[in-house]
């Protein structure tokens, strides 16, 4: 059997086999030299195309601004002249009142008298709604009888007073007599003195009982809800609001 070389049957390799490592070396360095250019080149016409276009926006938005500069409005005139009828316009407006209140009850209670409703004019101090509060007057007329009993009992410690002292005025000249004991003296006398207090107690339960009348009756008048100022009523019942 006979050994084939595999560079005999190959004369395309024999012959790169044959030249020199030097050419071989000059057709790499071409290679990458070509490589190297065709990417500066694509490079270049990248940064060619940036730069145009922003150019061409900086030249549009130029010209829009040139434009707005120049812009004219068209507008239609016409010779003004005096019209010869009065127009008359109407417009929808709120009327608001220059002072505005809402009054509100000061007593509670049920509403038995409305003299006025919404709309209506009214001037100062008239009734706009009375209230009524049964409790209220069951507490006035406790008060009352109270006060009356009061009273009642200070005219029976005057009467009381009144025989305390004229029994020590009798009792003293006996007992300074020697008519009358000692013991009986210092009973009628201090009683006198009893009665004296008694009445100062009297007076000041009736002050008592007239100023929680008047407290009551006060509350009573607060039943009554009248207008502050003159103007006209605008709210419902239940808070009669007032404006002028």
């Amino acid at each position: 059997m006979t050994d084939l070389d595999p560079g005999a049957l190959d004369p395309a390799r024999n012959r790169d086999a044959q030249r020199p490592s030097g050419e071989l070396d000059r057709r790499s360095g071409s290679g990458r030299r070509l490589l190297g250019l065709g990417a500066l080149l694509l490079l270049l016409g990248g940064l060619a195309i940036g730069v145009w276009r922003h150019y061409a926006v900086h030249l549009e938005v130029a010209a829009a601004a040139e434009q707005h500069r120049d812009f004219v409005p068209s507008v239609r005139v016409e010779a003004v002249r005096a019209s010869a009828n009065t127009m008359a316009v109407t417009l929808p407006a709120t009327t608001n009142a220059f002072q505005a209140a809402d009054i509100f009850a000061r007593a509670s209670g049920y509403v038995t008298e409305r003299d006025v409703d919404i709309g209506s004019r009214v001037k100062a101090g008239d009734l706009l709604a009375a209230i009524t509060a049964p409790e209220l007057d069951h507490q006035i007329a406790q008060a009352e009888a109270s006060l009356a009993q009061a009273k009642a009992s200070r005219r029976q410690t005057k009467a009381n007073r009144e025989l305390a002292r004229v029994t020590w005025g009798r009792d003293s000249v006996l007992v300074r007599q020697g008519w009358a004991t000692q013991q009986q003296g210092d009973t009628d006398r201090l009683n006198y003195a009893a009665q004296q207090q008694a009445k100062q107690v009297g007076d000041a339960a009736i002050q008592s009982q007239e100023a929680q009348l008047l407290v009551l009756r006060q509350q009573k008048a607060y039943q009554q809800v009248v207008a502050p100022w003159e103007g006209v009523r605008r709210g419902p019942l239940s808070r009669p609001a007032l404006k002028a």
